[in-house]
């Protein structure tokens, strides 16, 4: 099996804070990344196999 060890994210988005009139004030706010969880994607296209004949084997 084929497996691909990565960590989980998620985009956290922070808003501009506004002054006193409601304008957005420039460099507050913007994006960022949040680590979750280690995790990893399996493959398991991998283990399943077509001949010429166009049956399918699974091999485990």
């Amino acid at each position: 099996m084929i497996f691909a060890p990565h960590i989980l994210q998620v985009k956290v988005i922070t808003p501009m804070d506004k002054d006193e009139f409601g304008r957005p004030i420039p460099g507050t706010g913007g994006e960022s990344w949040q680590d979750i969880c280690r995790c990893r994607c399996d493959d398991v296209s991998a283990e399943k196999k077509v001949s010429i004949n166009g049956a399918l084997y699974d091999f485990m």
